[in-house]
């Protein structure tokens, strides 16, 4: 620049604020417009030697116009200076000639760039290191997993760091699925049938009611997907496949079960006829076997379940075969836990209620499915408090239920009355249950082969018997 080119305070008699900042922003301008130049200068001599592509001559050619119009500016501006300080008998600026150059686009507005600097704030986005970004949150602890067991993460941490990565997008759940019908309705939510947009698969779909902020929802809903993602690898626990946030709404994405729960099916046989039809023989051995099945697998996680209930086991019904699961894994736990929350208590072994002692949770799950079980084979409404609810929880019931178990055989009877043992140490393990079934069922398998092939046998002699006789030909009378 010019070394004749006068100081700006030679220009104002009196500069203000609005001055002041006009020359820093005009300044700055000139910086970076020369900077710009300096660094185009000496990028050129490499972009000759590359191949150009018709953007970077669009580019190029913008810039050079660009910078072309700017000299010429800084140009005139420089020779009117020069003009104005080489008159002697010309008199001092007037403040309408300050006001005149402080127009600087023609317009009595406020320039552009102390605009945009102003709106921007101090700090100016072209400037910002491109390795800087918002901190993302960090992963929730699962508090179920082998590796964190140890320690046991607190849940209310993981809810924290949800809290973090919930962003306002689009819907996810209006976007990917349509909404078919709604299943059922709970304290804790609404679950829905949904048919994925595109895999064309039908899912179930668990939506909280209530904003789960700050609230003990959230942290059974959380609960319920660590458990979920860690108990997701056997047939007879519900397929779990994601889980996010919407507006303070949690939505768990889990196998939809086209049979419904347990508990819908004795409601309405409750209701069907005057009669009540409780679950036959079949039914109840099936429950048992596939219901403790999925129970051994959750208990050899060291982990209990704390909520099993007709409500909460789900069939899937293909080709005349009944399938159990079990689901709503919003209670569990580990085995050994001291503090934790108890399921519907009308289920609820009285130990896991009234013991302040550390026990095995795990055996407050097989009464709890022994007693489910119990309701299938006699549809009887189970109490939630009062006498009749202590004495099913005492030594005696079990007792009567063996001898007087109507339509059950006496195994099943006894596999039954075992669970609903009042000695937590008296009850046997689902694993256990599960083989004393497997062999009771293995052995009346022996029993069918042995009776079909009896029946066999005698079909076969009945038929050599019958080949042995003499056949009798009736003569045809001919004409």
């Amino acid at each position: 620049m010019n070394e004749n080119f006068p100081k700006p305070e030679n220009f104002f008699e009196k500069r203000g604020s609005f001055e002041a900042d006009f020359e820093m922003i005009q300044s700055s301008e000139e910086e970076e417009i020369f900077s710009s130049h300096d660094s185009g200068m000496e990028m050129e001599g490499m972009e000759r030697s590359l191949p150009r592509s018709p953007f970077a001559l669009l580019r190029s050619a913008e810039i050079k116009a660009r910078r072309k119009s700017r000299t010429k500016l800084f140009a005139d501006e420089i020779s009117e200076n020069e003009t104005v300080a080489d008159s002697e008998s010309s008199p001092p600026q007037s403040p309408k000639r300050v006001a005149k150059r402080l127009s600087l686009f023609d317009s009595p507005h406020t320039p552009r760039s102390l605009v945009r600097r102003l709106s921007q704030g101090k700090e100016n986005p072209r400037l910002r290191p491109r390795n800087m970004h918002s901190p993302v949150p960090e992963a929730i602890s699962n508090p179920f997993t082998p590796t964190n067991r140890n320690f046991r993460p607190a849940l209310s941490h993981s809810a924290r760091q949800i809290r973090q990565s919930r962003i306002d997008v689009q819907s996810r759940y209006k976007s990917d699925f349509l909404e078919v019908s709604k299943i059922g309705s709970g304290d804790f939510g609404e679950v829905f049938k949904v048919q994925n947009r595109l895999d064309g698969c039908f899912y179930a779909i668990k939506k909280t009611k209530n904003p789960i902020i700050g609230s003990r929802t959230e942290s059974k809903a959380i609960r319920e997907v660590c458990a979920h993602a860690v108990l997701d690898k056997h047939d007879n626990v519900v397929r779990y496949y994601s889980a996010w946030s919407e507006g303070d709404r949690m939505f768990i994405q889990s196998e939809f079960c086209n049979g419904g729960s347990l508990g819908d099916e004795i409601a309405d046989r409750r209701l069907s006829s005057h009669v009540a039809r409780p679950l036959d023989q079949d039914s109840v051995f099936n429950l048992l076997r596939d219901t403790t099945s999925g129970l051994a697998y959750i208990h050899r996680q060291k982990l209990a379940h704390m909520d099993i209930k007709p409500a909460n086991i789900l069939r899937v019904i293909s080709e005349n075969k009944i399938e159990y699961k079990l689901g709503d894994l919003g209670h569990v736990t580990p085995y050994d836990e001291t503090r934790y929350e108890e399921g519907d208590c009308r289920y609820a072994a009285k130990e896991i209620i009234q013991s302040d002692s550390c026990i095995d949770l795990r055996m407050g799950d097989i009464f709890s499915l022994g007693l489910s079980a119990f309701e299938s084979a006699t549809l009887k409404i189970l109490p939630k408090n009062g006498s009749e609810w202590h004495h099913i929880r005492s030594p005696t019931f079990s007792q009567l239920f063996a001898v007087h178990s109507h339509h059950l055989s006496q195994e099943l009877a006894t596999v039954i009355s075992r669970m609903l043992a009042d000695s937590p140490s008296a009850r046997p393990t689902a694993e256990e249950v599960h083989l004393e079934l497997g062999r009771s069922e293995v052995e009346a398998l022996k029993r069918q082969v042995l009776i079909e092939r009896n029946t066999s046998k005698l079909l076969s002699s009945q038929l050599k018997r019958q080949a042995g006789k003499p056949r009798c030909l009736k003569r045809t009378k001919t004409s």
